[in-house]
C-alpha cells in the first residue's frame, strides 16, 4: 500500500507540475500578446505621423555635399518620428528582459524562438515604421541590421529577435505607405520627382521579396503596374 501511495503521489505531483508550467506557459502568452498589439497601435501611429510629411517643396533635394535636406518643418516631424520610434524599442526591450526572451548569445534564446509567433505580428508593424521614416529621411531602404541593432545590448547579444522573414514581411507592408505617399504626392508641385522615388523603392523591394519568396507576388506586380501608370501619365505642374 505504501508503495501504491507513493506512487500516486508522485504521479500527482507531475500533473501538478505540468499544469503550473502550461499556466506559466498561457499567462506569459497573453501578456506577449497584449504587449505586441500595444507595439503594433504605437508603430500605427509613427506611420500615421509620417503622413504629414509635407511636399509642398520639391523632395528629396539634396545640398552641395551629397546629403538629403529637409525643410524645417519636415526636419522637426521626422525628430518626433524618431523619438516615438526609439520609445517603442524601449517598450520591446523591456518586454524582451521581463518575459526572459533576452539570450545571452548572438542566437536568439530557445524562449524567444517559442514565443516567436505571439509578438512576431508586432515586429513587422515595427520595421514597417522604421523603414518608412528610413525612406523619407534618407531616400533609401532600411538594412535587417539597422534594425535588430537597436535591440541589441552593448556587447551584441539578442535582446529581441527580428527574424529575416519579419523584416521581409515588414517591407511588404511598406509597400501600402509608399502607395499612399505617392497618391498624395498627386497634389504636390512636382509629382514625377516624388513618384519616381516611390517607384524605385518598390522596384528595390520587389527585387529583394522576389529573390526570397520567387515569382508569386501577384499584388506587388499590381502596385507596380498603377506607379508605372501614374508615371507614364502624370506630369510635373507648373511652378
Amino acid at each position: 500500500m505504501t508503495a501504491t501511495f507513493d506512487s500516486e503521489s508522485e504521479l500527482q505531483q507531475a500533473f501538478l507540475q505540468f499544469r503550473d508550467e502550461i499556466d506559466a506557459y498561457h499567462d506569459r502568452r497573453d501578456r506577449l500578446i497584449k504587449t505586441s498589439r500595444d507595439i503594433t497601435s504605437l508603430s500605427k501611429k509613427v506611420i500615421f505621423h509620417l503622413h504629414r510629411f509635407s511636399m509642398e517643396h520639391a523632395w528629396p533635394t539634396y545640398d552641395e555635399n551629397g546629403q538629403l535636406t529637409q525643410t524645417p518643418a519636415n526636419g522637426r516631424l521626422l525628430v518626433s518620428a524618431n523619438a516615438k520610434l526609439h520609445e517603442i524599442y524601449d517598450v520591446i526591450r523591456t518586454c524582451a528582459m521581463k518575459e526572459e526572451l533576452a539570450s545571452e548569445t548572438h542566437k536568439p534564446s530557445a524562449s524567444m524562438l517559442r514565443y516567436e509567433r505571439c509578438i512576431g505580428m508586432s515586429l513587422e508593424e515595427l520595421v514597417e515604421a522604421a523603414s518608412f521614416l528610413h525612406f523619407l529621411e534618407h531616400n533609401s531602404l532600411i538594412h535587417h541590421e539597422d534594425i535588430q541593432q537597436h535591440l541589441r545590448t552593448p556587447d551584441g547579444h539578442l535582446i529581441m529577435y527580428v527574424s529575416p522573414m519579419r523584416y521581409l514581411l515588414g517591407l511588404c507592408d511598406l509597400n501600402g505607405e509608399l502607395m499612399r505617399l505617392a497618391i498624395n504626392a498627386a497634389a504636390c508641385p512636382d509629382p514625377m520627382h516624388v513618384i519616381e522615388r516611390v517607384l524605385s523603392m518598390q522596384r528595390a523591394i520587389y527585387d529583394g521579396t522576389l529573390k526570397s519568396f520567387g515569382r508569386e507576388g501577384k499584388m506587388w506586380l499590381l502596385s507596380m503596374s498603377i506607379l508605372t501608370h501614374a508615371t507614364d501619365t502624370l506630369q510635373p505642374w507648373s511652378h
